[in-house]
């Protein structure tokens, strides 16, 4: 693992960032915990595992984040389902690329297949692109957080699930490796894993743990994205400015002149608007100059 020393590191140290920050969907009110740990579930959606998994984060009321195989939504209707059963559950749906490759070792323009495919089929599903990458392996280089066009996520501690195959070993690693700030790695695809969790959760709440999302971690980091001022091949530009729930959007593709006027004060739910009118989600949009989206934007 590449993965660095804290959550938030964990997530802005690789970040190559033309995503989108959607701060209108956390918590306006943030609860006071002792402590923090970022659950992250990859490689699925599984029709068994993941419906299970799910059973048991409503069951403590817990939030978490899925990073979403492309090829593997797309092996049957019931796959399709557990994916559309995480969106509406509420929790964060990223993407792990296509087809788990080692996106080191590819072309640029396989990169970009590989995250254009996977974004594309989530869309398909559940009607949102992903705002987050995690690269395969944890591994990445300058050339994997350009074409990624996308906040990279790694993790701080890995439930070695794949290596384990065991439940009772599971849980013993993660609860002794759980630190404040940690984003864990394990696999929804796995009925070991999904057991452990089974005992994982509610020991941690226990033990003081608020579990929420990576956007979430971002959130209550105060930690800002970065626009990638490169944009993104294919799709319209905009230079976008928040101040305070406002964005302030100039020279935009696609629209003209008088149209711009009128969007340049629109909040972000109006400017969402403004994106499915011109039939490109909001994360497809690509961001010039030294622009960043951070946490006043609601």
């Amino acid at each position: 693992s590449e993965a660095v020393g804290n959550a938030a590191q964990a997530v802005t140290d690789v970040t190559t960032e033309d995503a989108a920050f959607e701060e209108d969907v956390v918590q306006d009110t943030v609860q006071e915990y002792a402590h923090t740990v970022y659950l992250t579930f990859d490689d699925g959606p599984h029709y068994e595992q993941t419906p299970r998994l799910l059973e048991i984060l409503d069951k403590y009321d817990v939030k978490s984040t899925f990073f979403i195989l492309g090829d593997r939504v797309t092996w049957g209707e019931s796959n399709k389902k557990a994916l559309q059963m995480v969106y509406d559950a509420g929790h964060e749906v990223g993407s792990h690329t296509y087809t788990h490759a080692h996106l080191k070792t590819l072309s640029a323009e396989e990169i970009k297949e590989e995250v254009t495919k996977t974004r594309d089929v989530i869309y398909s599903v559940i009607g949102e692109y992903p705002v987050f990458v995690r690269p395969p392996y944890g591994q990445y280089d300058e050339r994997v957080q350009k074409y990624s066009y996308a906040p990279l996520v790694n993790w701080n501690i890995d439930s070695l699930d794949w290596d384990f195959r065991n439940a009772d070993q599971i849980v013993e690693h993660v609860l002794k490796e759980a630190r404040d700030g940690m984003i864990v790695l394990s696999h929804d695809i796995h009925w070991f894993t999904v057991d452990a969790m089974e005992r994982i959760i509610p020991e941690l709440q226990a033990r003081g743990y608020q579990i929420v999302t990576v956007r979430e971690l971002l959130y209550y980091n105060d930690v800002e994205i970065e626009i990638n001022p490169n944009g993104y091949d294919g799709y319209y530009y905009a230079y976008i400015v928040a101040e305070g729930e406002s964005l302030y959007i100039y020279d935009l593709e696609g629209v003209t002149d008088d149209k711009l006027e009128h969007y340049r004060n629109y909040t972000y739910n109006e400017f969402n608007k403004l994106i499915n009118d011109l039939g490109t989600p909001i994360d497809h949009f690509c961001y010039k100059g030294n622009t960043t989206i951070n946490k006043s934007l609601k």
